[in-house]
């Protein structure tokens, strides 16, 4: 027998937890993701019967909850004598998040009895690649952007126009971000949208004091912000990178994720163009994972140089390093990028040091204005050659 001991123990100890009161067959399932983590489930049954869950959905809805998207392998384990190979509805399930190799293992009491291959399981299978979308792909950083309007003549009318934009003919974007003074019009324009609202605070200079940043924060979530794009005094770091200066920067960004509160986004802007010092860049960002930032954004867009492939590089590598605490940060590229074959380059490079599943709004943001038509226009083979 098989004998991957973390997995089978995981799925035992999960399966009896399982809720089965009506038919008495516990279930237990155990995932290993990409990243190498577990994540299990146990079958839970309702006594109307098609409103209960495999085990296996209950072990994937864990894994999603925790930012991962790929099986690497599955256990499933049931406490009959028989093996319990996954049911119709979790094949489907398996097919959307595992891949040809995926490893099954269908275990009984005695251990593991039996391992196949998904693409074995599933020798012909429905997938994402089967629908009409995937062979007419758009560019994937519609998906990613926060549509952006921060300037000086912003009127109602202009933001009502930047929200009707907001919802392409490719789906919507992440998130719609404006001054405070215009998230009213902002969320009425985008009645009953999952588009998030954004706004800036300490924006552009980073330099306001401390009572300003706590009053315009509160004033953005009364006005229903969801997401709070944040400058940091990344001045202190070119005029002094002291343990009493990077000290400030966390208590900063510690107040601000308080005050916004659990279920809405602090993404917290370094200036990278203006820190241009790889060592500085890392330091300042280290600094702000610790202080609990939920993205790390490079530019305010206001300046000479915005995001470059060297600063996302950085951020990103503070991100990896982090990755083992459990810390969940984010990257916002923002400043200057307005051509697809641009935002091309940064997919390329996220996907090569975090790996395409990474590749979500959850984790991934693009701040822009003018990119949205450019992306608009670039056809499926223009994808499919390019990013």
């Amino acid at each position: 027998m098989i004998e991957p001991n973390d997995l089978l123990a995981a799925a035992r100890l999960v399966r009896e937890k399982a809720h089965a009161p009506y038919s008495l067959f516990r279930v237990g399932a155990a995932i290993r993701g990409a990243s190498g983590r577990i994540y299990s489930g146990a079958n839970v049954e309702n006594a109307a019967f098609p409103q209960g869950q495999c085990a296996e959905a209950s072990a994937i809805g864990t894994m999603i909850a925790h930012g991962e998207k790929r099986i690497a392998e599955i256990l499933v384990l049931a406490n009959s004598a028989e093996i319990c190979a996954p049911c119709g509805g979790c094949r489907q399930r398996l097919r959307e998040f595992g891949f040809d190799e995926t490893i099954v293992y269908l275990a009984n009491p005695a251990g593991i009895q039996q391992q196949i291959k998904l693409k074995d399981l599933l020798p012909l299978s429905f997938g994402p690649a089967n629908l009409p979308s995937a062979k007419n792909l758009n560019h994937p950083a519609i998906s990613l952007m926060d549509l952006t309007s921060l300037n000086d003549d912003d009127t109602d009318a202009k933001i009502q126009q930047l929200a009707q934009r907001a919802t392409t003919p490719a789906g919507p974007v992440a998130a719609l971000c404006v001054y405070s003074k215009f998230l009213v019009t902002a969320k009425k324009s985008l009645p009953y949208s999952m588009i998030r609202l954004a706004t800036v605070v300490n924006f552009p200079g980073g330099n306001l004091a401390e009572t300003k940043i706590t009053q315009d924060v509160s004033f953005a979530l009364d006005l229903g912000a969801e997401e709070i794009d944040i400058v940091i005094p990344y001045h202190l770091y070119r005029q002094d990178p002291s343990t009493a200066n990077r000290s400030l920067v966390r208590a900063l960004v510690e107040r601000a994720k308080k005050q916004i509160g659990a279920g809405r986004v602090l993404k917290v802007i370094l200036e990278t163009g203006v820190l241009h010092d790889d060592r500085l860049i890392e330091m300042a960002a280290q600094d702000c994972v610790d202080g609990g930032a939920d993205f790390l954004k490079t530019s305010t867009g206001k300046t000479p140089v915005g995001a470059t492939i060297a600063a996302v590089k950085t951020l990103l590598q503070v991100i990896q390093k982090n990755q083992p605490s459990g810390r969940q940060v984010g990257c916002k590229i923002s400043g200057g990028v307005r051509q697809p074959s641009e935002a091309d380059q940064y997919l390329m490079l996220v996907e090569k040091m975090m790996g395409k599943d990474w590749i979500n709004p959850a984790n991934l943001r693009f701040g822009a204005s003018s990119l949205l038509d450019q992306l608009l226009n670039t056809s499926s083979k223009t994808v499919n050659q390019g990013y």
